[in-house]
């Protein structure tokens, strides 16, 4: 039996008890939020079984995701370059950064790799089935938790309890048997090896905000709302209404006195009505042809016009260009609109990399803990991030020559800090090193030969061929002397 006080139970109630929100949001960005219906008179059976759907708040999620492209670490002492590309942490951790603007919160895990897997395991945690208790004073969790249910009767079944030295994995046959112990990883890192990514965290509310916010739930509700009003206007004005003044009964009849269908009326009745005699005859004055009518309809310009200020409101809330919502005008914006217009939204970028890089350093340190190396401070571990802004690969190049250049250039032109700026990924720069050293080694042998030496000759015969030349030659002899010792 578990006892103390983050026993699975009380962990699992700590969780279930934000699902009712953490199920509202999903619906909203995934689309499958079920708005209750304006029922009236003029909705027919087909109109109100239609679901209409607004993808604004995956709108808002995505276009600010997409400008957090974690890059990775520098830390000289850790090698976090291959536990990046071990854990395929350039999709990894786009899963977190996703369930962190989605529910407020996000958590990333580690884990001992087994046999035939990297050494450190590190995957991205659902806040649906994740929590964790937050330490202020340490800024890292005093014990962290997750769950799996069972797929056939989605029962909780299993636990992982993360403890500052040992993560316990509990499994159970079903709903009210007791906990047992299947698994054990004792680490002694005497920290827990999970990290917390929180969203729009204040001093109050440290356990951070969803980016789906009331505002934009309700106005996503508004504007289904207006395309469904929008929809059955449309409905209506395809058949427009009409009227008849002055026709017989019978022409609405078919041969067997029975009234025809409606749309049968519409489409064609209407154009074949028949002079009525008897009304002639009463009436002498009266030609005895039927007047024909249509009802004004309304046109669909006024729904479109209030849903684009209602997209304009979303903009505003969720920091998002309106362009992105599908709003364009007939003149092509400058390069200097769109950079004031996403100025907002790359601010908004660049606080989230600022408040997730101290859990980003805090997976470094684990990792370093469970390789058993010392703790380096967080001045030595740098978390890259990508630019959020929208520069184009024409700027990047002509600031990176900029800094380059000159009698004492700020940049050397081969830095990996240079490399980085023009836009070359990790997989480039390492080729790009290989061919820089193919071709130093080229220049050595062309040298070697220049002076009269054979590769992988010995030093004393470099040594007499520079005796035997001019100053100039035995300079550049000596040069290639040393080079081939070096090597």
């Amino acid at each position: 039996m578990i006892t103390g006080d983050y026993s699975p139970e009380k962990l699992i109630t700590a969780v279930e008890k934000h699902h009712s929100i953490n199920h509202l949001i999903d619906g909203y960005y995934d689309g499958d939020r079920h708005f209750p219906l304006l029922r009236n008179a003029a909705m027919g059976p087909l109109i109100q079984r239609l679901r209409m759907v607004v993808g604004w708040p995956a709108i808002v999620i995505d276009v600010l995701e997409e400008r957090l492209d974690f890059l990775g670490w520098n830390c000289d002492e850790i090698d976090m370059e291959s536990v990046y590309e071990n854990n395929d942490m350039e999709y990894e951790s786009g899963l977190c950064h996703i369930d962190t603007l989605l529910y407020g919160v996000g958590f990333m895990a580690v884990h001992t790799g087994a046999d035939g897997e990297p050494g450190e395991i590190i995957t991205a945690e659902s806040a649906k089935n994740t929590s964790g208790v937050w330490n202020r004073r340490t800024r890292r969790l005093d014990v962290g938790f997750g769950y799996e249910r069972n797929d056939d009767s989605h029962d909780i079944t299993d636990v992982w309890v993360y403890e500052p030295d040992v993560t316990i994995h509990y499994n159970r046959k079903g709903i009210g048997a007791p906990w047992r112990s299947v698994e054990s990883d004792r680490h002694n890192l005497h920290r827990v090896p999970m990290v917390r990514l929180a969203n729009r965290g204040r001093a109050g509310r440290t356990q951070g905000k969803t980016e789906i916010t009331r505002s934009i739930r309700s106005l996503t509700d508004a504007a289904v709302r207006t395309l469904l009003s929008a929809e059955v206007n449309r409905e209506i004005n395809s058949a427009p209404q009409r009227y008849v003044l002055g026709a017989k009964e019978d022409s609405f009849t078919d041969a067997n006195g029975l009234p025809i269908p409606g749309w049968r009326a519409v489409l064609g009745s209407l154009w074949n009505l028949e002079r009525d005699e008897e009304l002639m005859e009463r009436f002498p004055n009266s030609d005895g042809l039927p007047k024909v009518g249509q009802f004004p309809s309304n046109p669909p310009g006024p729904y479109f016009e209030q849903l684009e200020k209602m997209a304009l409101m979303v903009s505003a809330e969720g920091g998002v260009p309106p362009s992105m919502f599908g709003f364009v005008t007939d003149n092509p914006p400058s390069a200097d609109s769109i950079r004031a217009l996403e100025g907002r939204l790359i601010k908004r970028a660049e606080r989230r990399q600022t408040s997730w890089t101290n859990g980003y350093r805090e997976l470094c340190r684990i990792v370093g803990l469970m390789q058993g190396l010392t703790i380096p401070d967080a001045k030595d571990i740098e978390i890259q991030w990508r630019d959020p802004s929208t520069p184009t690969k024409a700027a990047d190049a002509d600031r990176a020559v900029k800094l380059t250049q000159g009698q004492n250039p700020i940049l050397p032109a081969d830095s990996s800090v240079t490399w980085d700026m023009v836009g070359l990924t990790k997989g480039e720069q390492r080729q790009l090193q290989k061919d820089r050293n193919k071709a130093t080694f080229r220049q050595m042998l062309m040298q070697q030969q220049q002076a009269g030496g054979e590769p992988g000759g010995n030093a004393s015969a470099g040594s007499d061929a520079t005796a035997q030349q001019p100053n100039g030659s035995g300079a550049n002899a000596g040069v290639a002397g040393v080079q081939q010792n070096a090597g």
